[in-house]
């Protein structure tokens, strides 16, 4: 009955705090109607700042500005010493009418809206409410699973409705993720259901094969939002042929030359790479349950350097992470493991082959999947037919690298026409600035600058990022390796591999990238193969597969940005800091901290 009440009360509670909030939220210290049109065009409503809510200046917004996307954008003040600004937070401090932007395709001005915000308050407050809440739920007042996740979600979304106004459900989420996975591991009896869930999960996999693809359906919901809503670097897939050959314009040639308008285009571009991703994800997944499978094998299925790496890049807004030409690539590995030893069919080789050279011709970042495809043929094929397959692959690459460095004599003048194309599609205005300038880019020189300035040792707390930081990421992808290298194969990729990617590392900057393309590979090819040490779920391993997925993300470029101490603090994750100890040590306790083990 205490339990009971307890529930009732965490319910009644959490929405009575988000009721409060909102009321505060909308409150205004100046009278709402006074809101015009006159006084947005007139540029002068930085002079009454931080006294309207973003509520009342939307609803004016909307009612004279029918016709426009209203954008908001968080504007950071300070509260020490300056203490008088915390009555400017949740206000909006300045409208811009006239920024020139445009939405794509609708064509409609943005407006934008600078709301006050203080990041510093939020991550403390976050900090010390969701601390205080795991001890009062967990040891004083306990609560079921279910009451304390509505909690969670609530406070999370909450606090960032107040101190967060550019907030969307990644940050909600990720916020009370910490807390949730705290109060799991530190409640017994949830403790041991979910173990027993998750343990189960695993044991009757091929029976569950179809949860696990819809999960990672699930998770790639927010990524194929973003490509449908042509919010990446779809600048890529529009390089093409019609003014000659340039490098990275194979599929743009296929999609811009299509017989229909600019939209259609587009959104068929874009329908593509979702379809690569389903499919590539698919045939992964099939392979992954074809095969002896240990709790390694799901450490690197939901490496944030695998699979979770394009979610992470959209959760940590890293734009340019998104939907990069590398998954040609891993969509061609994945092929080529699905083919298996069909390889040897000429019917099956030539096929794939033509899909390897089309992956290049999309980026040729795409030609360093060979180490992996040679390795792979090898196993698969007789030694003399696996030398005529490394004569015919290198003859293909030869007229590659000797057309490659033919067409880039021509490259500026090419990209110039390209992005007069392309700008003639009304994208966005920038829609040259990525990929398209990329292509007369001197990588050497402009490398060795991004170097001298981003090649030093302050991993936490540099305004600019540090390549060196990428160690970490390095360390940390490398985890789930370290306890499975056994095989001498196995070796010889991860060591011929790295050695392969070397001069990608020296030319191009884009390094998370180039790691989630090499641990991609690594992975793929331990979790092709069916004689795995069998290692069981534990509590330990099960918490420590948790804490891998979620505390860290490859940053596409051009720092492991989770050391920053302020994604620390946006992510919530000093709670692990704060809580793991306990968690560690009520495991112990309950004597449940075993490890087991059969060869």
């Amino acid at each position: 009955m205490k339990k009971y009440f307890n529930n009732l009360l965490i319910i009644f509670s959490s929405v009575i705090f988000l009721f409060s909030v909102n009321l505060f939220k909308i409150s205004d210290t100046g009278n709402p109607n006074e809101l015009n049109s006159e006084l947005f065009e007139r540029n002068i409503f930085s002079k009454i700042s931080c006294i309207y809510s973003l509520n009342s200046v939307n609803e004016s917004l909307k009612k004279n500005y029918p016709e426009s996307e209203i954008l908001v954008i968080n504007d950071e003040v300070s509260v020490y010493p300056e203490i008088e600004n915390l009555n400017c937070i949740t206000k909006v401090r300045d409208v811009n009418i006239e920024t020139g932007e445009k939405t794509t395709f609708t064509d409609k001005k943005i407006i934008k809206v600078k709301v006050a915000t203080s990041t510093n308050i939020k991550h403390i407050f976050s900090l010390i409410f969701f601390s205080f809440s795991l001890i009062i739920f967990t040891y004083i007042l306990p609560v079921n699973f279910y009451s304390y996740s509505f909690f969670t979600f609530v406070t999370s979304y909450t606090i960032n409705l107040l101190l967060n106004p550019s907030h969307n459900i990644f940050s909600v989420f990720y916020l009370g993720l910490p807390s949730l996975i705290i109060y799991i591991f530190l409640n017994r009896e949830i403790r041991n259901k979910f173990y027993i869930f998750v343990d189960s999960f695993i044991k009757e996999a091929n029976k569950n094969k179809i949860k696990l693809f819809g999960i990672f359906i699930a998770l790639y919901i927010p990524l194929m939002y973003r490509l449908l809503n042509f919010q990446y670097s779809i600048d890529y897939y529009l390089i093409n042929y019609n003014y000659g050959f340039v490098k990275r314009g194979f599929l743009g040639t296929v999609f811009y030359n299509l017989p229909f308008n600019s939209e259609m285009r587009i959104t068929l571009t874009s329908v593509f790479i979702v379809l690569i991703y389903i499919v590539s994800l698919y045939f992964l997944l099939q392979i992954f349950f074809s095969n002896k499978q240990n709790i390694y094998s799901y450490f690197m299925l939901f490496s944030p350097s695998f699979l979770l790496f394009p979610l992470y890049q959209i959760v940590n807004n890293e734009d340019g992470g998104v939907a990069t030409p590398e998954i040609f690539g891993l969509f061609t590995i994945i092929i080529l493991v699905k083919i298996g030893s069909k390889i040897e069919n000429i019917y099956y080789f030539l096929p794939w082959l033509l899909l390897f050279m089309a992956s290049v011709l999309i980026h040729e970042v795409n030609i360093f999947i060979l180490p992996f495809a040679l390795i792979y043929i090898y196993e698969k094929v007789q030694i003399r037919l696996f030398i005529k397959i490394i004569f015919l692959v290198f003859i293909c690459l030869i007229v590659f690298v000797f057309v490659y460095f033919q067409a880039n004599q021509e490259t500026n003048y090419i990209s110039e026409k390209i992005c007069t194309d392309i700008q003639n599609m009304n994208i966005r205005e920038s829609i040259c600035d990525n990929a398209i300038r990329n292509l007369s880019l001197n990588h050497l020189q402009d490398v060795g600058y991004k170097y001298q300035k981003n090649l030093h040792w302050n991993w936490f707390t540099a305004q600019e990022g540090s390549y060196t930081s990428y160690l970490l990421v390095f360390f940390f992808s490398m985890i789930p390796v370290y306890f499975v290298y056994e095989e001498k194969n196995y070796i010889y990729l991860i060591i011929m591999s790295f050695l392969f990617f070397i001069p990608l590392f020296v030319n191009a900057w884009d390094w998370g990238r180039w790691f989630y393309l090499y641990f991609s590979i690594i992975y793929i090819y331990y979790l092709q193969k069916d004689n795995k040490l069998n290692k069981e779920i534990t509590l330990f391993n099960l918490l420590g597969l948790i804490l891998f997925s979620t505390t860290w993300f490859n940053s596409y470029c051009c720092s492991a940005d989770f050391l920053q101490i302020n994604n620390l603090l946006e992510n919530n994750l000093f709670i692990y800091i704060l809580f793991i100890p306990l968690v560690i040590r009520d495991i112990k306790k309950n004597n449940e901290f075993y490890i087991k083990e059969n060869n």
